[in-house]
């Protein structure tokens, strides 16, 4: 990706909303296509922005829920396990972070993607010992079945980077 900055924004813009077509071509979005739309697209605004990457957050995980609980859940079907597997991992990660599995009946009120994108700002503005916390939820909720798929490593290596934090070596 560091070849990206080289380059003036207006290409970099472009290679954005190229990749973006790219993803939505057979209107399906992948976990692959999310995960590097929105790599690039922060590596972009990082490299514009660079004071952006190295603010310290100090909001808490209490503020945050809803967009953690769509960030879990989602991990959790990536894994691609039964129903009743990818509810343990919910479960464990939320239990792990709030000190319980409450969620609501439906937590989505937008797709898994939208609600991602609107939410990706409030987790880079966690403090450290939050992003922290929440890092540790999802590698127990992507070990929890004793695999890790490639859809959940991919998601946590992107919401790793999105959070300015760095990758477990569960996968480096």
């Amino acid at each position: 990706m560091p070849q990206i900055a080289t380059h003036s924004r207006a290409e970099q813009d472009a290679l954005i909303a190229v990749l973006n077509a790219l993803a939505v071509a057979d209107e399906k979005v992948t976990m692959f296509e999310y995960c590097l739309t929105r790599l690039v697209w922060n590596y972009v605004l990082d490299t514009n922005d660079p004071a952006r990457r190295s603010k310290v957050g100090s909001d808490s995980l209490t503020g945050v829920r809803p967009v953690v609980t769509t960030l879990l859940a989602t991990l959790a079907v990536a894994g691609g396990a039964d129903q009743n597997v990818a509810a343990q991992s919910l479960d464990i990660a939320l239990q792990r972070l709030y000190g319980d599995a409450a969620r609501p009946e439906n937590p989505r009120r937008l797709s898994w993607q939208q609600t991602l994108d609107e939410g990706w700002a409030a987790l880079d503005a966690l403090d450290p010992r939050a992003k922290q916390a929440l890092v540790e939820a999802m590698v127990e909720s992507v070990l929890h079945d004793g695999t890790v798929t490639a859809s959940e490593a991919e998601l946590l290596r992107a919401a790793c980077g999105l959070m300015h934090v760095p990758l477990p070596a569960l996968l480096g």
